[in-house]
């Protein structure tokens, strides 16, 4: 929650922890690989390729934000979708925006999985592109509803 005010609500993702977790493993393939390269030049490209190409991979999949805006005085909400490769935007009318709610699947190890779902006239719209297990989606859900019922 960036922003949460009568006016205002802004909800943010940015899967931040896992791109500088995938950065560093990534970055240790790539001076393990640069390390070895001068001695075992096979090995040591093996493992600088195998950084390089997961690394960049990886972080594409990840370095990514979205953003919820709700705007009470324009009377608009919009979805901003930006990554590395380009951004995506999607504006509708607040009035069409009825609630949110958890799209939740149940993993093999007995884990949840879920992601916050607009329902924007009738329609579900996501508001993330992926499902997290990380528990933030039930706080996002919860926030959203309430802004929109106007309670704190």
């Amino acid at each position: 929650m960036r922003v949460n005010t009568p006016e205002r609500l802004v909800v943010e993702n940015r899967p931040l922890l896992a791109s500088v977790v995938i950065a560093v493993i990534a970055f240790a393939f790539v001076a393990a690989g640069l390390f070895m390269l001068p001695n075992d030049p096979l090995r040591g490209g093996v493992l600088l390729a195998i950084g390089t190409l997961s690394g960049g991979y990886f972080l594409w999949g990840t370095a990514r934000r979205e953003s919820l805006i709700l705007d009470r005085r324009s009377g608009q909400g919009a979805i901003t979708r930006r990554s590395l490769t380009g951004r995506a935007d999607l504006a509708f009318p607040l009035s069409d925006l009825t609630h949110a709610t958890l799209d939740k699947r149940d993993l093999a190890d007995g884990s949840a999985a879920a992601r916050v779902i607009l329902i924007v006239k009738g329609q579900d719209v996501p508001l993330t592109a992926t499902r997290s297990t990380l528990p933030g989606q039930k706080g996002a859900v919860d926030h959203i509803n309430a802004w929109l019922r106007g309670t704190p």
